[in-house]
């Protein structure tokens, strides 16, 4: 069965999920781990992401992230990219290093955050790698709980504040894992393979069936209602198509020859909406996920190796934000953004 598409939206926080291809390890030594957290440490300097707790174990990695904008597909395709090439490199072998695709559930803010946290700072205890969380090195458990220099791309204040985000919070933090050290079962249905992470009301907001559309505008206003966005999708193609000068029926006919405004168009749209690209394929004139994909990486060259291009879509940005109330509009502007 096809997994659900990513819920892709602005600060959007996010349980990240893979393990390696049939089961087998991603880490084989240290060294392979320091050289992951340096390319998680990369990968939040250059995405903006923020790190809120992680635990790299043998076969599979955990990570709670959140998102300020709607990357987290580009980030987490740097990342575990990155980290297969230098795995490959290292150890003289070819192929994937990971399943082909991580799982990626919304997680609900606030205290469902901190028992997912402590779900995973308890993966080393439950697989009997050791006794307690703080005694395994490869985890983010230590920086809850103890003092000393902490990474700068690691922030676990959302999650110790849960406790009241008082000086005691860490103690809090250390009780409440420990105190819970044999709810592993009953927090393994709860947190694994999921859409979305939290209360009732708030994954009914996401799991509900996937129904297959009548048409590729129901399909594109499913989505849009996902991502809280008010303005309907014909809408927000008419405003981009505007802004490059041509009719949005141009920009789904399969005759119109000008390709830099198509790339142009799902550029825009990815960054824009944070759809994933088989929607930004129907609302294109029913184009593949392929496709889509090619012009959203034509449109990352030309954004960093044309900068009559950068001009043109920071320009389009600059107006579509100055037209519409919707914060959203303003997520990419600049060149830097941009090139995000």
């Amino acid at each position: 069965m096809p997994r659900p598409p990513r819920t892709l939206r602005p600060n959007g926080i996010y349980h990240i999920y893979t393990r390696g291809v049939i089961k087998t390890p991603v880490f084989l030594d240290d060294q392979d781990r320091h050289r992951f957290l340096r390319y998680l440490e990369k990968c939040v300097d250059r995405y903006g992401i923020e790190v809120r707790c992680y635990c790299l174990m043998t076969n599979h990695i955990h990570l709670l992230i959140q998102t300020p904008t709607p990357n987290l597909s580009e980030a987490m395709h740097y990342l575990f990219g990155a980290y297969a090439s230098y795995f490959n490199g290292r150890h003289e072998r070819s192929g994937h290093v990971f399943e082909s695709r991580y799982f990626s559930p919304i997680v609900e803010p606030g205290w469902v955050e901190a028992e997912l946290s402590r779900y995973i700072h308890l993966n080393p205890v439950v697989a009997g790698m050791v006794t307690h969380p703080g005694l395994y090195a490869w985890s983010s458990y230590r920086y809850f709980v103890q003092e000393g220099d902490r990474p700068g791309w690691l922030n676990p204040g959302h999650i110790l504040g849960c406790g009241g985000g008082t000086p005691s919070s860490a103690k809090l933090y250390e009780e409440f894992v420990e105190g819970h050290a044999n709810d592993s079962a009953e927090d393994a249905e709860k947190f694994e393979r999921r859409v979305a992470i939290g209360t009732e009301a708030f994954r009914r907001r996401f799991e509900e069936p996937d129904l297959e559309p009548r048409s590729a505008g129901e399909q594109a206003d499913r989505t849009w209602s996902r991502l809280g966005i008010e303005d309907d999708p014909g809408t927000v193609l008419l405003r981009i198509s505007k802004q490059l000068g041509v009719s949005p029926d141009a920009l789904r006919s399969r005759a119109h020859r000008d390709r830099r405004e198509r790339v142009a168009a799902a550029h825009l749209l990815r960054i824009l909406t944070g759809w994933p690209q088989k929607k930004i394929g129907l609302l294109l004139g029913d184009r593949s996920e392929r496709t889509v994909a090619r012009l959203l990486d034509e449109a990352r060259v030309l954004l960093s190796e044309n900068a009559e291009f950068r001009r043109w879509i920071a320009s389009c940005l600059s107006k579509l934000s100055a037209s519409s109330p919707n914060p959203l509009w303003g997520i990419c502007l600049g060149q830097d953004k941009c090139q995000t």
